[in-house]
C-alpha cells in the first residue's frame, strides 16, 4: 500500500521534471506519513505480542514484518528504482 502511494504521486507529478525531482516530491509528501503509520502500527502490536497465545503472536509477527518490509520498500528501494528508470 505504501508503494502504491509513492508510485502514484511519482507518475502524476507534472511533466517536465527529471526523475530525481519527482521522487523527491513524492517522498516529501508521503515519506513522513509512511514512517508514522508504520511506526504506530508496530507500537500498537507490541503489547499483544507478549500474550501466551500462539495465534496472537504469529499474527503480530506477520503484521510487523509486513509493515517493516513495506515501509523499507516504499521509502528506500522503490525511490532508487524509479529515479534510475525515469
Amino acid at each position: 500500500d505504501f508503494s502504491a502511494h509513492v508510485s502514484y504521486h511519482f507518475i502524476s507529478h507534472p511533466d517536465g521534471t527529471d526523475g530525481n525531482a519527482r521522487i523527491a516530491g513524492s517522498l516529501r509528501h508521503f515519506g513522513i506519513p509512511i514512517f508514522q503509520s508504520a511506526t504506530s502500527t508496530i507500537i500498537a502490536l507490541i503489547c499483544p505480542m507478549f500474550q501466551p497465545s500462539y495465534i496472537i503472536r504469529s499474527f503480530g509477527t506477520l503484521v510487523i514484518s509486513v509493515m517493516i518490509l513495506g515501509a523499507l520498500h516504499a521509502l528506500f528501494v522503490l525511490p532508487v528504482f524509479l529515479s534510475l528508470m525515469f
